[in-house]
């Protein structure tokens, strides 16, 4: 086991031995059944242009970053394979979830193919003082705790916002223009 492995693990235990205390339930307003609830962010780009990132599977996986890979199926079908660090090896759980992904005008959503709840939506409204669109993301990741999956949310977003307004993703990872010693 890798020491990045080693840490998420170590987190995603301290995250589950703080949800499950009482006090901690009742400051951050939920239990462990409900739902992680939405994190919203503006992006200053027009309406369909933040749609459309979220219809691309290539930019969209590209912006999950390490949280999850999606990829086409057939028709509206969109694979989602979840992080691997985000499964606790030898639970069983397929990191692969089939979902089918759907649109209206405002939201684009991502259903469990096999009829479950929703693994992502995507709602999509004009930000006030023309500041551009407000993107809220719900996450429900199967293996994940509700605080790390707003976590991931806002990381997703965030990438999501670096991406459409520079048409670049912040990393750590050395880039060609970077130096050594300042990462």
């Amino acid at each position: 086991m890798s020491i990045v492995e080693t840490a998420r693990n170590a987190v995603k235990a301290a995250a589950e031995t703080a949800l499950s205390n009482p006090a901690v339930q009742k400051v951050t307003g939920r239990g462990e059944a409900e739902p992680a609830g939405p994190v919203t962010l503006t992006i200053s780009v027009d309406f369909p242009t933040a749609r459309e990132l979220w219809l691309d599977t290539e930019r969209l996986s590209s912006v999950l970053g390490d949280v999850a890979t999606v990829s086409p199926g057939e028709g509206d079908v969109v694979v989602w394979t979840l992080d691997s660090g985000s499964d606790d090896s030898g639970s069983g759980n397929d990191p692969s979830v089939d979902t089918t992904r759907s649109e209206d005008g405002n939201t684009v959503r991502f259903a469990r193919a096999d009829g479950g709840t929703d693994l992502a939506v995507v709602r999509f409204a004009e930000a006030p003082l023309d500041l551009g669109t407000e993107v809220t993301l719900e996450l429900a990741l199967p293996v994940v705790p509700d605080v790390a999956a707003r976590v991931a949310a806002f990381k997703v977003l965030y990438r999501a916002r670096a991406l459409l307004q520079t048409g670049e993703i912040p990393t750590l990872v050395p880039t060609p223009a970077a130096r050594p010693g300042e990462k």
